[in-house]
């Protein structure tokens, strides 16, 4: 859920390892003859140019020396900044043709079925150019990444070995190699690759959330200095200021919790989810006031949240105005169809 460096995408099945052929022809040609094809894929040029001229003057160069194989790849990844996907496949395609010996050429190809989400096409392709290049790190870093989403968890260890076999302070293929061992299940090797990343690479925000939702539930102090290295890493990240609040929350230190939430809240006052969960303190606290504010407060910026509508409602209960009440477990209700709690709730005030 933290991978924040590693994009994983649900895989489609292919039934033709070309698919992406059909691809192309669908989104450019559009199912029209090719005459009309050519002029829809000009028009779309001729759009995305307006937007980027880079690619209008890379295209002259094209149509000048179509044999350049780094044309179509400067040009493909344009288009794929773009997410621009089948035209960038194709130009991708094309310089792979040209000139089947470079790496780059083999890796951005992948990267694009990877965002298409043909994830097996890609991994096709990331091995013909481990046949070009079997050496190259950056290489197998993507394969090891690959195998890691299709669960091939010796396969991507193999690959991580590869790379710190010669290169054992690689902070990014040490926090790769945690994540496959994490994914796999064997906790005591992750910890022990993500601690070597921290020592290799000590300012990667990365490898210190890692740490510390590892550390959480077996060395609960190391987990909170780990999880606040990565709030210096990077201040701004929701995810490693929502992890400290939960760590305080979670071990009952509920005055830490608050401050940690209410931080969040500074930085960004429409804060939902850290509005609620005070609430939620609150109210377990018998704050009842205190909670209701909270509450309400996150309905109002976050409208499609139940939880909210049934705290805010059980506060009205507990003020007696059932009225009120009703109405936040009914919208909690139509938000939820099968939220139990909240149709126990209507009932107790319906009566």
């Amino acid at each position: 859920m933290l991978h924040n460096s590693f994009k994983i995408y649900p895989t489609l099945l292919l039934k033709n390892k070309f698919i992406w052929v059909a691809i192309v022809a669908g989104l450019i040609v559009t199912g029209c003859k090719q005459q009309q094809g050519d002029y829809i894929r000009q028009s779309l040029l001729d759009s995305l140019t307006k937007i980027n001229p880079a690619i209008g003057n890379i295209s002259a160069q094209i149509k000048k020396n179509p044999g350049r194989a780094e044309l179509y790849f400067s040009r493909g990844s344009l288009f794929l900044q773009m997410h621009q996907l089948a035209l960038a496949a194709a130009d991708l395609h094309k310089s792979i043709e040209i000139d089947s010996t470079k790496v780059p050429y083999y890796l951005t190809f992948a990267d694009i079925n990877i965002e298409a989400h043909y994830v097996p096409l890609a991994m096709d392709y990331l091995r013909r150019a481990k046949k070009v290049a079997p050496d190259d790190r950056e290489l197998s870093i993507k394969l090891a990444k690959t195998y890691l989403y299709l669960k091939e968890y010796d396969a991507a260890i193999a690959e991580t070995n590869n790379v710190l076999a010669v290169d054992n302070t690689n902070a990014k293929c040490l926090l790769l190699q945690g994540l496959v061992y994490k994914e796999k299940g064997d906790t005591a090797k992750a910890l022990a690759t993500f601690r070597q990343a921290a020592n290799a690479e000590p300012n990667n925000y990365d490898v210190y959330m890692q740490l510390g939702l590892l550390t959480n539930y077996r060395n609960k102090k190391l987990a909170e200095k780990y999880l606040q290295n990565a709030i210096r890493i990077d201040s701004s990240k929701f995810e490693a200021n929502y992890a400290l609040a939960m760590y305080y929350q979670n071990n009952n230190d509920l005055k830490k919790a608050i401050a940690q939430y209410k931080k969040m809240i500074v930085s960004n006052p429409q804060e939902a989810q850290a509005l609620y969960n005070i609430g939620c303190i609150y109210f377990h606290m018998d704050s009842l006031e205190k909670a209701f504010i909270n509450f309400n407060l996150a309905v109002l910026n976050a409208p499609a949240n139940a939880d909210a509508y049934y705290m805010r409602g059980l506060c009205w209960e507990h003020r007696r105005n059932k009225t009120e009440a009703a109405k936040d477990f009914q919208n909690a209700l139509n938000l939820r169809s099968n939220f139990d709690d909240a149709t126990e709730g209507l009932k107790r005030v319906s009566k």
